[in-house]
């Protein structure tokens, strides 16, 4: 009978031992990776910056919390010069390997020392992209790519005309960085991943990252859309201006999106949001969303949502989708509930979220699309 005693404990012990190291590796830490690109539009009579530009990611849970600040530090980037139109481009390529615990992340902005654009540092918001860094294993988050046109030297006035005259052009509003040696509009944010016929330095330099990140196996994502930004066609020329962030009585969105998780397959399609809450809400409010589906014949997809009292954040990733039709926008709406029998209407809140990818993404990941309908 001790032997038999002695046989269990063992064998208790062991698979205690066997789930907590399990557990273990399952919460620590993991590695992230991607390059991160600033290309530089002047207008006319503005200049081209100058390396060096040094770059700092401010990270940020979806859950909310305090940005984690990365100093990429990549003795490696690269500076290139494109000519399209008139004008040069200038852009800088950065690789960048960071740690993160298991969860939901976002691309808040980025911190720039680059003495060419700025004497002093200054902050660049994106709102985006957004990954999930997996347990037990790294993530390659792909190429970020944000786009700016830089305004010659001149007053904050001058700067804010210049920029009503290029958003009413666009038909979108601009985000404007005041900056006096010239102020940078953000025109596009996509993500992509290099491809086999990218021959420039900045190409290859781009392709050995990707290649280490097979090389260990690391989960690919690809976030399609990005809210209040822009994506761009396979040429990186025509640029799809997105709608911005829409702001309601109670909620105010943060990052929006349309995740492509390329890990499975087939590819899974879900929206991710991120909405602060502005204005305390009743302890017994419900949020109900409803995500336009991208199949015309299928219903939208619902989720409720009941956020605890004080909350100053509420994150949903929606079920995923069957299909998605590319080159086209889409919408969310948020209807707040002050009671659980959805009787007392608090508010709606509605989001545009644009989906603008790469064919050679969508090839890649095998993206399934919708029929169109009869």
């Amino acid at each position: 009978m001790s032997v038999l005693l002695i046989i269990v404990m063992v064998t208790i012990a062991g698979c205690a031992a066997t789930n907590q190291a399990q557990h273990h590796a399952e919460s620590q830490p993991q590695e992230v990776l991607g390059t991160m690109v600033i290309r530089i539009n002047p207008t006319d009579l503005a200049s081209l910056p100058e390396p060096p530009i040094d770059l700092m990611l401010h990270i940020r849970q979806m859950t909310g919390g305090h940005d984690v600040i990365y100093d990429i530090a990549d003795g490696m980037a690269i500076w290139e010069l494109f000519t399209e139109g008139p004008n040069d481009v200038g852009v800088c390529f950065q690789n960048f390997r960071l740690v993160l615990p298991p969860g939901n992340y976002f691309v808040a902005g980025l911190d720039v020392r680059a003495k060419s654009l700025s004497d002093k540092p200054f902050f660049l918001p994106t709102g985006g992209p957004s990954f999930t860094v997996p347990k037990g294993g790294c993530v390659y988050i792909g190429r970020i790519n944000a786009t700016y046109l830089r305004l010659p030297p001149g007053s904050l006035d001058q700067a804010k005309a210049t920029t009503g005259k290029i958003s009413a052009a666009t038909g979108n509003p601009l985000r404007m960085i005041y900056l006096t040696k010239g102020a940078l509009l953000a025109t596009a944010l996509f993500v992509d991943q290099p491809t086999e016929d990218e021959c420039t330095p900045a190409g290859d330099y781009c392709k050995q990252l990707l290649a280490y990140a097979h090389h260990n196996v690391c989960t690919v994502q690809c976030v399609a859309a990005l809210t209040g930004c822009a994506s761009a066609h396979d040429k990186g020329q025509v640029y799809h201006l997105l709608p911005p962030n829409a702001e309601s009585e109670y909620l105010k969105t943060v990052n929006v999106g349309i995740l492509l998780e390329g890990s499975v397959t087939p590819t899974e399609i879900s929206y991710s949001i991120t909405l602060k809450v502005q204005k305390p809400l009743p302890k017994s409010a419900i949020a109900v969303l409803k995500f336009e589906n991208p199949d015309p014949r299928a219903d939208p997809v619902e989720v409720v949502y009941e956020p605890k009292p004080d909350q100053k954040e509420i994150f949903v990733i929606s079920p995923s989708v069957a299909c998605i039709v590319n080159g086209r926008y889409y919408r969310v709406v948020v209807t707040l509930f002050g009671d659980r029998e959805r009787r007392d209407i608090l508010g709606t809140h509605e989001q545009m979220v644009a989906f603008f990818v790469s064919s050679k993404i969508l090839r890649m990941l095998s993206v399934p699309e919708c029929r169109p309908t009869e």
